[in-house]
């Protein structure tokens, strides 16, 4: 009988280890493999740690989150470094597994410290600050590319641009002339 007692301790011991790896491996952070993005497959490689010899333990290609796959869709690619954490609901590393955004560090810092504003920040430095009652786009160059653009709410005046007709009512000068130069910095076609 205590045979058979210690022959289900032991058993029930390896089941023990093997849900405990499992638990584990169930959340691991680690940070973007340099190079590792396949834009195609839409996956990346993590660093999850080191061997004893400084050997980079390296997970396999997991697809990575987007913040919105649906009515907004999101296409944000992690970058070289960033910090990541792979989900593996089974406790298995595989094709179930998801890299999930993770939070700032040293080598990906916040675009911004305040309270106040919310900010969608670009690896060129272009950016996007909400704030109450203000929204302000920051980059090189901005494009609209719409039907209509309405600037100052409602209602607002129309803007002419440069071969656009203008009448000029008054004066030895009425009647419709071309506006024949314009802002240096407003373009529109």
């Amino acid at each position: 009988m205590s045979r058979l007692v210690a022959s289900e301790i032991r058993t029930l011991h390896r089941k023990i280890q093997r849900v405990e790896r499992r638990v584990a491996s169930a959340v691991l952070p680690g940070k973007v493999k340099p190079g590792s993005q396949n834009f195609e497959d839409r996956t990346v490689r993590l660093i999850l740690g080191k061997t004893p010899d400084g050997e980079e333990v390296l997970s396999p290609p997991v697809r990575w989150q987007q913040p919105g796959a649906g009515t907004l869709k999101v296409h944000a690619p992690p970058a070289d470094n960033e910090q990541m954490i792979m989900l593996s609901p089974s406790g298995t590393i595989g094709s179930g597994s998801v890299a999930h955004w993770s939070t700032y560090d040293d080598d990906h810092a916040p675009p911004s410290n305040k309270s106040t504003e919310a900010v969608i920040e670009f690896a060129d430095g272009s950016r996007i600050t909400l704030e109450k009652e203000t929204t302000r786009v920051a980059a090189r160059n901005v494009h609209v590319d719409a039907e209509t653009v309405t600037l100052g709410g409602e209602g607002g005046k129309a803007v002419a641009r440069v071969g656009d007709l203008v009448q000029v009512g008054a004066g030895s000068s009425a009647g419709q002339w071309p506006i024949i130069t314009g802002s240096g910095v407003v373009s529109a076609t």
